[in-house]
């Protein structure tokens, strides 16, 4: 074994000597022929270049080339770095597309925030008399009616007599069918009156057939285009009468000179713009006919 080890040591040396006598021929061989022709010099240095640098990537690559390990650690690597970047990339892309809280909240609105709404689309009732300005009609008649005999004591006790009371219910649908006529007649007409007076059988009847109100009563009427809420309406029409001496003396009873009217009755009607008013007042509370031989 030490024989055969010394050999290899010799083979060894004369390799390395015949690689060391190649090179010193070759570089001599360059430079005699580099003496000799240019033109052949460029060539052979050329050449040389060439077999050298492909010598040299020759043996780049083999001290460079990876063993198979290390390919396989690599290409692991490489795997798992397309991984990653592809997760990065999915999730990038997901954050993107779904809203963020502020903005779902933003488009859907939580179960708080409904009723809100509901309450906001659909105001109470205080708030639209608040907030919104009412145009009195028809249907409002019965509260217009009360406001009118509010205003009618108000001035009454103020200028010192009584306040009146409100009538039967048969006296109110006699105001009511009053106020009716005078759409179409607005007068103290008898033919209208005893119209009313068959018609409701309220008033008195005699056995001669003589038919008339009843004659401890009397009434006011009055028309206006007047426009407004409920109480602007009733405040105009009381404004209205206070203001005409002639109505005001039995409806305000001046001087005491009407204390037999205690009961009244306020009949409305609107019709194309215009309130007619019937007020009528009498000295009892008559609930229907009375008859006379």
């Amino acid at each position: 074994s030490s024989l055969a080890h010394s050999q290899k040591g010799w083979v060894l040396m004369v390799k390395k000597l015949l690689v060391l006598i190649m090179i010193v021929i070759m570089t001599v061989t360059s430079v005699c022929g580099c003496s000799a022709k240019k033109d052949h010099k460029v060539a052979e240095t050329t050449s040389v270049a060439e077999t050298t640098a492909e010598e040299t990537q020759s043996v780049d690559e083999t001290e460079t080339e990876p063993s198979l390990e290390n390919k396989t650690e690599i290409i692991t690597e490489e795997v798992a770095s397309v991984e990653e970047t592809t997760t990065e990339e999915t999730t990038t892309q997901k954050q993107t597309e779904q809203p963020t809280t502020t903005q779902a909240a933003t488009e859907a609105p939580t179960k708080a925030t409904k009723p809100t709404e509901k309450q906001t689309e659909a105001p109470t009732k205080k708030q639209e008399e608040t907030t919104t300005s009412y145009w009195a009609m028809q249907e409002d008649a019965p509260e217009i009616a009360k406001k009118v005999i509010k205003y009618l004591n108000d001035y009454r006790v103020k200028e010192g007599t009584f306040k009146l009371v409100l009538g039967t219910k048969e006296m109110q649908a006699f105001a009511d069918l009053r106020s009716q006529q005078l759409v179409k007649n607005f007068a103290h007409d008898d033919d209208d009156t005893l119209a009313a007076v068959k018609k409701l059988n309220y008033g008195e009847f005699w056995s001669d057939g003589w038919v008339q109100a009843f004659s401890e009563s009397t009434e006011a009427i009055y028309m206006s285009y007047t426009s407004g809420e409920i109480d602007e309406v009733a405040k105009s029409i009381v404004d209205g009468f206070h203001g005409s001496k002639r109505h005001w003396a039995y409806l305000g009873n001046v001087d005491h000179e009407y204390e037999e009217l205690k009961y009244v009755a306020v009949g409305l009607t609107y019709n194309k713009g215009f309130w007619y008013c019937a007020i009528w007042m009498d000295s009892e509370q008559h609930t229907g006919p009375v008859y006379f031989d």
